[in-house]
């Protein structure tokens, strides 16, 4: 399931009037935490983020003490606390998020299992308001869930699993970090269109190296964006491989045709012939593309082979939507609606 698919599932999951308990799985750094932070943002619910992995059981069924009776008699009970707590007072919608469920102990898998099977937990009911939700690594990821999750607390739930897709990345990489997306440089962006196939390439190792991730490109574009260049640093991040291609791919970058003599003059100007000099030259149209220089981008973008065209003006349209509204791109869309539709 793709990420945008699995944020409209969990929505209408929840939103049920039985409710369905969504199970996001899938390996480490696909977002599988941050499309559900998603998720509960876009419906305005509140969202309590648990770590199973770091609780105790007791945490889901109290604390032991004395209360007195309905006659005053003394007697042993159990005080809800923290998490437990938040869940039994909630007055507005909630998520409850249980995030890495796989690695927890068994005897809190079983504890949950209790509180999301009846509502409550030693007697005590939980808010009507509460919705349950969980994520966890699979088995065999070497992410500490080796040992599975419990089938009884599998049985209540919907499990799904969570697939990359590279035009999503890349749409939330071009888009400004202070509306929701990543903010990754142009020239990643690119890159990603250029190579795909390296977007991910999780293999769990026991050594110390790490694997290309979404989550690791991530991580290389915040270093990117800060100037660091450090071949290591990248290779830190998402593998040798993988960083390797990216610095050829940036040096390609820096050796563009200017961009500005492109926009003079669209069609004249030199077309490159090499795959990767055009990819990178479309990611760099694309971040420079505004109103009024889109129909020189166009002219010049016709003059390649349609994908790269299509790939510019997809990428130029998800920074700013606003290149939708001009004359230039509705003619283009449909001179090309063969290609768009």
């Amino acid at each position: 399931m793709k990420y945008s698919d699995a944020v409209r599932v969990i929505k209408d999951l929840v939103s049920l009037p039985e409710p369905i308990i969504p199970f996001i799985t899938g390996p480490p750094g696909v977002g599988k935490t941050a499309l559900i932070r998603q998720a509960f943002n876009e419906l305005k619910w509140d969202l309590l983020i648990c770590h199973p992995a770091v609780d105790e059981s007791v945490d889901y069924k109290g604390l032991p003490g004395f209360d007195n009776d309905s006659k005053g008699k003394k007697q042993a009970a159990w005080f809800p606390y923290g998490n437990l707590r938040q869940m039994i007072e909630a007055k507005r919608p909630l998520a409850v998020f249980f995030d890495d469920l796989g690695q927890s102990h068994r005897m809190v898998m079983a504890a949950i299992m209790q509180l999301v099977h009846g509502g409550a937990i030693n007697g005590v009911p939980i808010s009507k308001h509460v919705r349950f939700v969980m994520a966890s690594n699979r088995a065999g990821d070497k992410a500490g869930a080796d040992s599975g999750v419990i089938e009884p607390l599998k049985d209540r739930s919907c499990i799904m699993g969570v697939d990359v897709d590279e035009d999503e990345f890349i749409k939330w990489g071009l888009t400004d970090i202070e509306d929701g997306g990543g903010g990754l440089p142009p020239a990643q962006c690119a890159f990603h269109r250029f190579k795909p196939n390296l977007l991910h390439q999780f293999a769990p190792s026991r050594d110390l190296v790490n694997s290309a991730s979404p989550r690791g490109w991530e991580r290389v574009g915040r270093c990117l964006n800060a100037g660091l260049k450090d071949p290591e640093v990248h290779i830190g991040n998402v593998g040798e491989g993988p960083a390797s291609e990216l610095l050829a791919f940036l040096r390609t970058f820096e050796k563009l045709p200017k961009i500005d003599k492109i926009l003079m003059d669209p069609k004249e100007s030199n077309v490159p012939k090499e795959p990767d000099v055009r990819y990178a030259l479309c990611g760099a149209l694309a971040h420079r593309a505004k109103k009024d220089n889109l129909e020189s981008i166009l002219i010049y973008v016709d003059r390649l082979p349609a994908e790269f065209g299509v790939t510019c003006v997809k990428d130029a349209i998800t920074r700013d939507a606003k290149l939708c509204d001009t004359r230039a791109f509705q003619k283009w869309a449909v001179d090309k609606q063969d290609l768009v539709l």
